[in-house]
């Protein structure tokens, strides 16, 4: 029955006596053995005692602890103020009720009773009161599968529970253990003496984190992180693209990747009520002087591309200045005659260089030079429009460029 009984007379058993008569031991019946309560709640702790005589003193009193070594009547009890009521619906029966329940009133609790020729003895032992902060949590059960509401404490006479999917109660679910169908979608929670438990879900679509987006250079580090939003918290796993797995962690580190590491990376997160799988990365590994020869190839084609601008735009003003000063022929016919005149000579490379005046700028403004007959290393006097220049021929390279 859950009941026990302590009597303080003292019995002797023999063969052919039994020494216990009617009423003549004193006794005392605890309800319960053990109560768990809430803190901040308030719990009843009864027990019902006999007497041969009527009794002088009764009273609640915690069993000796280190900081509480005599038998204190809890009505007179400074850390029990305004806090305890002691009731006695009827004769023979004590309540013991305290309010606004603190953790340190986990004790054991226990009532004795003096009458003229008797006490009660104050060792025998009470009812042990257990204070928890409130704790309502829904437990995944492989067996079913099931979700179970567990509480860190269960009160006697009340093992009323409500179960909510996505937040709305469902009706008609009043036990600690849910068996109706589970969806990956929805989530779940319980309630118990109206403490309500943190919902369980399935994890939702993981995000996963690159250490380097883009381009990744051969040897470099590289870091892929999963993350998901899941109660209860999901195991990680790490897949390439045909499949293959890499890695059961959030996390999977190249400390130096391979060119071969190069394709489509995803990480699923499952618990217990589901299984999620991300979106695919990409990582392309390239090699080191790749990158260097695509910038240097790039530097040396804008280069190129100024230098024929500039090339371009200075022949134009070349051709511009020949229009405007304009080439006799004469003059070149006078150069090439010069020219024949000398006997040429073998083994010798001569290179004959003419020049040009303007006769309305009287600057020259070109040179042309022409590989002609061999002849020995000279120097002449040409007339070219009326005007005398000095040219010198060299076998090797002309030296001067008039």
């Amino acid at each position: 029955m859950g009941l026990r009984e302590a009597a303080s007379c003292f019995v002797i058993f023999l063969l052919s006596v039994s020494g216990v008569r009617g009423n003549s031991c004193d006794r005392v019946n605890y309800i319960d053995r053990n109560i768990c309560a809430f803190k901040g709640s308030s719990v009843d702790i009864s027990c019902s005692y006999s007497s041969h005589y009527d009794p002088i003193t009764k009273f609640w009193f915690v069993a000796e602890q280190l900081y509480r070594p005599q038998a204190v009547d809890l009505l007179k009890d400074p850390e029990f103020t305004h806090r305890v009521q002691v009731l006695e619906p009827e004769r023979g029966r004590s309540t013991l009720r305290i309010m606004n329940l603190r953790l340190s009133d986990s004790a054991q609790y226990r009532f004795t009773f003096k009458s003229q020729w008797s006490e009660w003895e104050r060792s025998f032992p009470g009812t042990t009161l257990t204070v928890t902060d409130p704790d309502v949590q829904v437990i995944w059960s492989p067996i079913g599968p099931t979700l179970t509401c567990h509480s860190s404490c269960l009160l006697s006479g009340r093992p009323s529970f409500v179960w909510y999917k996505n937040g709305t109660e469902i009706h008609g679910e009043t036990s600690p253990t849910f068996r109706g169908f589970l969806h990956p979608e929805n989530s779940y929670s319980c309630a118990y003496e109206h403490h309500h438990s943190s919902p369980v879900y399935a994890p939702k679509v993981p995000l996963v984190q690159l250490s380097q987006p883009g381009d990744i250079l051969k040897g470099s580090s590289v870091s892929l992180t999963c993350s998901s939003d899941a109660n209860p918290p999901p195991a990680y796993a790490w897949y390439k693209q045909n499949q293959t797995l890499l890695n059961r962690a959030a996390q999977l580190v190249f400390s130096s990747i391979p060119l071969s590491d190069s394709g489509e990376y995803y990480c699923t997160a499952e618990n217990a009520l589901g299984k999620t799988a991300s979106k695919r990365v990409l990582i392309n590994v390239k090699c080191a002087w790749k990158s260097a020869v695509t910038g240097t190839t790039t530097a040396l084609l804008l280069v190129v591309i100024l230098l024929a601008v500039f090339l371009w735009i200075r022949r134009n003003k070349s051709f511009t200045q020949q229009r405007e000063c304009g080439e006799r022929p004469e003059d070149r016919a006078q150069i090439s005659a010069a020219a024949h005149t000398r006997p040429a000579e073998p083994h010798d490379d001569v290179h004959y260089a003419s020049g040009l005046q303007g006769t309305r700028t009287g600057q020259m403004f070109y040179c042309n030079i022409q590989q002609f007959i061999p002849q020995r290393e000279t120097e002449e006097d040409i007339r070219i429009g009326g005007t005398q220049k000095h040219v010198r021929f060299d076998s090797a390279r002309i030296k001067t460029c008039l």
